[in-house]
Order: structure tokens, then C-alpha cells, then sequence
């Protein structure tokens, strides 16, 4: 069964349909995906993302990013190597959150996840993601409002989308929500460095939380967290005891 859920009412959907079967909510079509969207809080630096060149360029600063914040040879297979051990995908179904591009999300379907879901608020993004990785499901959805069941999800994948989040508390809990006991999270963000430069685009939306404000907003699992140079890492396992 399909981990997708109707947004408003909760209820389990077969597929991603454009009206809910159970509440009769319909949600409008954009690029070929059901919009799962809450009304959007846009700040200057996430609207970017709803342009197409950007969303066809990304790729190009996505491949290089982890070398010019890290400070050393950074490449990207160094990077999927680090998400594959965290992940471990397999069976199950696994949610690239902010998918962009959809490097994690191919990188997880290659990998031999059984169902990736590739979840963006940009359109533009999801039709380039949906051509770089061929099998990815879709989602046109928010962070802060996953349209997933309850306990459906193996493992969560964050790639940098992080910095965009305004809502992380919000978003924290809801992947603590989705995820199964014994689910998996990989997550990869800048962290702050005090620059004029991440000054400036504080004040666009952009954020720069520290390891040890990740470390609280996912206590209940089990987690390892380090950083390489101006960037952050996270692995971890939700506890069979920690709360959805």
C-alpha cells in the first residue's frame, strides 16, 4: 500500500489522485502533480526556487557544493556513499524531502529502495527531478505538512533544503511522525559561519541552524552528528520508543 495520505483529511490514498476519495477535497493539477500544498509562506530566497532555470541550474552548484563549503575534495559520491550507509535503502518506502534535482532520490532508486517519493513545493523543481530520476514518485507538497500515513516511512533524506525551512520545529515533528520505529534519517545543511554573505541572506529566509539545534529537535533517536568544514551532517534511527 502506498504510504500517501489525503493532507486534510488523513486518510489513505491508492495513488496521488486529484480528488480524495474519502473527503472529496480536490487538489488542483500543476505539471502533472496533485497539489498537496498548504496556502505558501514564501520568503525572497525559497521564491527563487519556482523558476525554471534555476531549477535547471541547481544541478550544477548541487554537484560542486560540498567541496566549496567543506574546504576540501568533496565529491558528490562521497556525499551518496554517506546517505546510502545512513539509509540503508531496501524495501520499504523512502521520502527525498526537498528533493530539488532529485540527486538523493535517484541516488536511493539505484540504490535498491523499493519506492522513493521525491516531495517539493517548487514545481519546477519536481519536473526536473522527475527527469533526472525516472521512477521517482512526485510530491508537490510542504515540509511542515506531509501527506504520508503514520509509521508508513523507512527512511528520510534531506539535502540541503534544510537552510529553507521556516517551520523546522514544524517539520522535525513531522518527520518523526512518518517515520516507522527503526526509520532512518540522513540530513545535510551549511551551518552558520558568521559571514556578511549568510548575513544577507538571513534576512532573504535563508537559516543556518548549529549541530546542537538539530541534535534537539530529533532527541528520541538514536543520532550522529559531525560536521566538515561549514557543513552539517546527521544519521540517525528513530527509537522504538520515541513518539510519532
Amino acid at each position: 500500500m502506498s504510504s500517501l495520505c489525503c493532507p486534510r483529511c488523513g486518510s489513505p490514498w491508492p495513488q496521488p489522485l486529484i480528488r480524495c476519495p474519502y473527503c472529496g477535497v480536490r487538489f488542483p493539477l500543476r505539471f502533472g502533480c496533485p497539489d498537496l500544498r498548504p496556502k505558501l509562506r514564501l520568503t525572497p530566497a525559497t521564491w527563487t526556487n519556482f523558476l525554471l532555470p534555476v531549477a535547471w541550474g541547481y544541478p550544477l552548484w548541487r554537484t560542486r557544493a560540498l567541496s566549496l563549503l567543506s574546504g576540501r575534495p568533496f565529491p558528490v559520491e562521497e556525499e551518496l556513499a554517506l546517505l546510502k550507509k545512513a539509509l540503508r535503502p531496501g524495501p520499504g518506502e523512502y521520502l527525498d524531502l526537498g528533493t530539488s534535482a532529485g540527486l538523493y532520490g535517484a541516488a536511493l532508486l539505484k540504490a535498491g529502495a523499493e519506492r522513493v517519493y521525491g516531495l517539493d513545493f517548487s514545481p519546477a523543481m519536481l519536473l526536473k527531478a522527475r527527469r533526472a530520476a525516472p521512477g521517482l514518485v512526485p510530491v508537490l507538497a510542504e515540509a511542515s505538512q506531509l501527506p504520508f500515513r503514520s509509521g508508513s516511512l523507512e527512511g528520510v533524506a534531506v539535502g540541503g533544503s534544510w537552510n529553507e525551512f521556516t517551520s523546522p520545529e514544524r517539520v522535525a515533528a513531522e518527520i518523526r511522525r512518518v517515520l516507522a520505529p527503526g526509520g532512518r534519517i540522513f540530513f545535510m545543511w551549511t551551518l552558520p559561519s558568521g559571514s556578511q554573505w549568510q548575513k544577507w541572506l538571513e534576512r532573504l529566509g535563508l537559516r543556518y541552524p548549529r549541530l546542537e539545534e538539530m541534535e534537539a529537535l530529533f532527541a528520541g533517536f538514536e543520532l550522529r552528528l559531525w560536521r566538515e568544514g561549514s557543513v552539517g551532517f546527521v544519521m540517525g534511527t528513530k527509537l522504538k520508543i520515541c513518539d510519532t
